[in-house]
């Protein structure tokens, strides 16, 4: 203080104090970025052009009831659409699998997000004919499956909860 400083702090311990608040803002970039790079992931912000991935869900021992489950629910396959704009239809496949399992024909397509198609007449396979900001539209259901489309989140939940058992 005898040099003319007015301040109460020791020498030194202002600095000590700065680099504290420094080191807890970087922590808070940090984390914010943490929790903005897993909610991208788990709301499939990210994926490549004209593809989208729907995560499937079944019903053992019970039936789907106004879209609950009364018995015990599974994972099921990932199912990845790609649009083919340019021939008006969209492929599918489960994920993991070497071929498409299908096509959709006679679609109109807006982007690999929004699109629907006419009802084909082939095998069953697609769980929706239609997808409306990249969510399946319900006016579209496709053929009888056993199984819903559910969340990543959900479906991530249910294949940590089989490999744990």
């Amino acid at each position: 203080m005898s040099n003319g400083d007015t301040s109460v702090a020791r020498p030194g311990e202002a600095s000590v104090t700065y680099r504290t608040v420094r080191r807890y803002v970087w922590l808070a970039y940090g984390l914010a970025l943490i929790f903005l790079v897993i909610f991208a992931w788990g709301s499939d912000f990210f994926s490549p052009k004209g593809e989208r991935t729907l995560y499937t869900a079944r019903c053992q021992n019970g039936q789907w009831e106004d879209g609950h489950c009364t018995g015990r629910l599974e994972s099921a396959e990932r199912i990845r659409y790609k649009v083919q704009k340019l021939h008006r239809e969209v492929a599918y496949r489960a994920v993991g699998a070497s071929s498409p399992a299908g096509h959709l024909t006679r679609c109109t397509i807006s982007n690999g997000r929004n699109w629907s198609c006419a009802e084909d007449s082939g095998p069953p396979g697609s769980i929706t004919l239609g997808l409306t900001n990249g969510k399946p539209d319900q006016s579209t259901p496709g053929h009888a499956r056993t199984e819903r489309c559910v969340s990543k989140w959900t479906w991530f939940r249910l294949r940590v909860a089989e490999k744990l058992s």
